[in-house]
């Protein structure tokens, strides 16, 4: 694995996030305290419906209430272990055509302003609205519409009935505001001085955003549901994994998400921090563009081609990759699904270099120089592999990729840059090939998220991939109320994507945090392992100064 730090060590180092603290362990805790997280990426926005990386949406789930809020296992079919935040409680129609959702008339905005039915209708129309793309957006689709039918009443109507319609409601749609955001066009959202400084609704305050370096949230201390314990939380953003590590163990922060290599091993050397293993949906994948950088009309001069895509797909042994970079911290990906969500039949294209390398020949890519590249139509087989430079494990994977590459003839030029570079390249299109790590939605229609063809270029679907065969199986599968006729689209839809091979994709990460001793965490659940923010605490035996600034602005 990595020198001087051996599986067992690793083994004897980690505890399950339920066996490190937990609810029980925090029952009593006193108020106060700061948890500083080290993460290799910025927020890339602090309002929910532009949000699509992974820290963005930590932020903003600690600044913003859901309808309702899932339990600790999620729940896709029905509302069971759902409990109570913005809505007090629901009613399903007879026919589940509809669901009424009744407010708490306690709830309110960070301004002081009540939380009313009609926002929740405002922020579907926003969150639909193209020029938002939110990357949430598909999965609304089963929603035809909110309607008001009094100031905390709001109704929920379905076209017809699908097995996760509360689920894509409640945990797809975070309402915001109107009175804040309302006169603001959505063309204009994104770009707009409001959504930089979010009026939320949870149980901390949004205090200040600097791009780039940190993003910080402050407890609500007079939130009707209750003050969290901590009084602060903030992410700080620090691009190298050593100086990452190098700010936990000298205690200039308290939380690394995501340990691995080396800093792993600096980790667990050190007595203070805990190691924390908890189950993940994130995975790491390579999306081709399938327009043109330069002219988004026209197809990409090699990506444009299915056959392209799958003889490069076909060239990387995607096994290699995760033994030689995560070893026992990654899973090999066998499926555009994460392997949470189980479902078969969806198998990516094989290994298979003597393939790839007679698919190319037959698509006419020859090495007629005999220099190692091939060419056609007086066109080498070069292409850029971007990745951001925060991610030391994405780093490496382009490297192992482009000698995958290089073996059946095509030549690399890596491109290791900041994430919110990589970031805009991706929104504008305007890259060749891009390692992209995501946070994956618990559902196994989140694939209808990142490549249906109305997300063209928008949201996550950031090569433009467009196919009638995945649209039309993907919305059959969502809208099955036969679970077990559902699985199998699912995994239809899935083998419909592999075949089209838009995207390279790469592992699965198990997560291994690395978090102060001083800290009681609560339950980390798969889905996220912020869920539970507000009820994590600092030993008061331990406090440090910083944790003793309280909860006003700074």
């Amino acid at each position: 694995m990595y020198a001087g730090f051996t599986r067992a060590a690793l083994g004897a180092a980690l505890c399950a996030s339920a066996a490190c603290g937990g609810e029980a362990a925090n029952q009593g805790a006193p108020s106060g305290g700061a948890l500083l997280i080290v993460t290799g990426g910025d927020a890339d926005a602090v309002l929910p419906p532009l949000v699509k990386t992974s820290v963005g949406k930590q932020v903003v789930d600690a600044i913003f209430l859901p309808i309702a809020r899932p339990g600790d296992v999620l729940v896709l079919v029905g509302d069971a272990g759902y409990t109570p935040a913005l809505a007090e409680r629901w009613e399903w129609a007879a026919d589940s055509l509809t669901i009424a959702f009744h407010l708490d008339p306690r709830a309110r905005w960070h301004d002081g302003i009540p939380v009313r039915a009609a926002d929740v209708r405002y922020s579907l129309a926003a969150y639909r609205a193209p020029g938002v793309a939110s990357s949430s957006a598909p999965s609304l689709a089963s929603i035809d519409s909110i309607s008001v039918r009094d100031s905390l009443t709001f109704v929920a109507w379905y076209g017809r009935r699908s097995p996760t319609q509360f689920y894509d409601l409640v945990y797809n749609l975070t309402p915001i505001p109107q009175h804040v955001y309302g006169a603001i066009p959505f063309d204009s959202l994104g770009t707009s001085v409001a959504v930089r400084s979010p009026v939320g609704s949870g149980k901390f305050r949004f205090a200040r955003w600097t791009p780039g370096e940190r993003v910080e949230v402050l407890a609500d201390t007079a939130h009707w549901l209750g003050r969290p314990r901590l009084d602060r939380v903030a992410w700080i953003v620090v691009g190298d994994a050593t100086a990452q590590v190098t700010k936990l163990v000298t205690g200039e922060a308290d939380m690394i998400e995501a340990l691995r290599g080396p800093a792993l091993a600096t980790a667990a050397a050190d007595t203070s921090i805990r190691l924390v293993s908890a189950p993940s949906f994130a995975y790491a994948m390579a999306a081709f563009n399938l327009r043109h950088p330069a002219d988004p009309r026209r197809p990409h001069p090699l990506f444009g081609d299915r056959g392209v895509r799958r003889a490069l797909t076909m060239a990387i042994d995607r096994r290699e990759v995760v033994s030689s970079i995560l070893d026992t911290l990654g899973v090999t990906m066998t499926s555009p699904y994460v392997t949470e969500l189980r479902i078969a039949g969806a198998d990516l294209l094989p290994y298979d270099p003597a393939h790839a390398t007679a698919l190319l020949d037959s698509l006419g890519w020859r090495d007629s120089d005999d220099d190692g590249v091939r060419q056609k139509g007086g066109r080498d087989l070069a292409f850029s592999l971007t990745a951001p430079v925060s991610s030391t494990t994405r780093v490496r994977a382009t490297e192992i990729l482009q000698q995958s590459f290089k073996a059946v003839g095509a030549r690399v030029t890596l491109d290791h840059v900041a994430s919110p570079v990589q970031m805009t390249a991706a929104d504008a299109g305007t890259f060749d090939v891009t390692v992209l790590g995501f946070s994956g939605d618990p559902s196994p229609s989140a694939l209808r998220q990142y490549w249906k063809s109305e997300r063209a270029g928008q949201g996550s679907n950031f090569g433009g991939y467009s196919s009638r065969a995945f649209d039309a199986v993907i919305d059959s599968a969502a809208a099955n109320l036969n679970p077990g006729a559902a699985v199998a689209q699912f995994g239809r839809a899935g083998h419909v994507l592999a075949e089209d091979a838009p995207a390279i994709w790469i592992y699965e990460l198990k997560t291994v945090s690395g978090i102060h001793k001083r800290f009681r965490p609560a339950a980390m659940p798969a889905w996220a392992w912020w869920a539970h923010l507000d009820e994590w605490s600092v030993d008061p035996a331990h406090m440090r100064d910083r944790d003793r600034l309280g909860a006003a602005r700074p």
